[in-house]
């Protein structure tokens, strides 16, 4: 149920499935066993939303999209080492306090424009909220969304890094021996399953009640299902 919630608010927005699956997760599950697990079905979900908007890719999105990728590999890298070791609590806690102040910074409509350099070091902060929890679309979403792009070139310039950042994270999973052939299994069937229709809905959400009422939506029950990991999570 969860996937197909999480999938829902994927194909409204172009990204949110780990946002919203992962603090939903961390409550019953370890960070370590849940972020893998997470990952492999971005590695898909993501190259269908690149390929669902690779029309607008000529347009601005490379000139943003490039500059952020040289900061993002090594992010993810250090992403994922950090996984590795740290304490669960610790990887629930950046979890949820890194979504309340990005799910309120968007509600109240925050305006973020970065330019030049930053752009590479916005992608490395990027990298290692994603290699540690896979969640990075909020941050991305605040990001692009001031860098003036259409809604096809947003969602076109978030298919591109997400997907570089999936696969990337995937292969370091693997050799950092955090993912390998036992994550094949009935659980991440159970995952991918409700991803292919929960996609369609969401798209089919958007066209019905318009992209900023779905967005606030998803960020309010964003923010409170942080409000409350974070509260158990201290506790």
């Amino acid at each position: 149920m969860g996937s197909f919630v999480a999938s829902v608010v994927n194909g409204g927005l172009g990204y949110g499935y780990s946002s919203v699956l992962v603090p939903l997760l961390l409550l019953v599950v370890p960070a370590a066993s849940v972020v893998p697990y997470v990952n492999l079905v971005e590695c898909f979900l993501n190259p269908y939303v690149l390929w669902s908007n690779r029309g607008f890719l000529p347009g601005g999105v490379w000139g943003v999209a490039w500059r952020m990728l040289v900061g993002l590999v090594p992010g993810v890298l250090v992403g994922g080492l950090l996984l590795g070791v740290l304490d669960g609590r610790v990887v629930r806690g950046v979890v949820y306090g890194v979504l309340i102040p990005l799910g309120v910074a968007q509600l109240l409509g925050f305006r973020w424009p970065v330019r030049g350099a930053w752009l590479s070091f916005v992608g490395f902060v990027v990298g290692v909220l994603y290699g540690l929890t896979t969640i990075s679309g909020p941050l991305l979403a605040l990001f692009f969304v001031n860098q003036g792009l259409a809604r096809g070139e947003f969602r076109a310039a978030l298919g591109v890094v997400r997907t570089v950042e999936s696969w990337l994270a995937a292969v370091w999973y693997w050799w950092l021996g955090l993912s390998g052939p036992h994550l094949f299994d009935l659980n991440l069937l159970f995952l991918l399953a409700p991803v292919v229709p929960g996609v369609w809905l969401g798209r089919r959400l958007v066209d019905g009640v318009g992209v900023e009422g779905f967005r606030r939506a998803v960020l309010g029950f964003d923010v409170v299902l942080a409000g409350v990991g974070l509260v158990r999570t201290v506790l």
